[in-house]
């Protein structure tokens, strides 16, 4: 279950409005974003194989003069805790389907942005990663949080 930020929202509040200037759009879909996707076969493997790529990249986007303030610099400035508290999907495949379990049992979000080109992996890590994100981790979250999204 996601800790850091997380409040429920109850999005329906927000239906009667997407109904009248929405342009009939019906229901509203919700979507959520990700920091980065990096999978690895154990948890011990992803911080091993990312910890430096995460935190050079921390380190790159810190913006001293921004410090506190929401939004600019985050506060997940290790691995272990992106892993366990940050948007970002990293570790083993069971571990980012029960990352975004987690935040679909929050949010009921019907769309789960990824991101694989944030840390600096190389364009044939970038595509392994895709692979295993479509052949171990989306079906099992297909099968668990359903949605309607690219219904007809």
């Amino acid at each position: 279950m996601p800790q850091h930020g997380t409040r429920r929202v109850d999005l329906r509040a927000a239906a009667p409005a997407v109904e009248r200037g929405g342009g009939g759009l019906g229901r509203p879909r919700v979507a959520a974003g990700s920091g980065g996707l990096l999978i690895a076969d154990t948890t011990e493997q992803a911080v091993a194989r990312y910890k430096d790529l995460y935190e050079a990249r921390v380190r790159q986007n810190f913006k001293p003069h921004l410090e506190g303030r929401a939004g600019y610099n985050t506060p997940f400035r290790t691995v272990e805790d992106a892993i366990a508290d940050g948007p970002q999907l990293i570790g083993s495949p069971q571990q980012i389907i029960d990352k975004i379990l987690g935040y679909h049992e929050v949010y009921g979000h019907d769309l789960q942005s990824i991101t694989v080109d944030g840390f600096g992996l190389s364009a044939t890590e970038q595509t392994e990663t895709l692979h295993r994100f479509a052949e171990e981790i989306a079906p099992v979250v297909r099968k668990e949080a359903p949605s309607t999204l690219w219904e007809a």
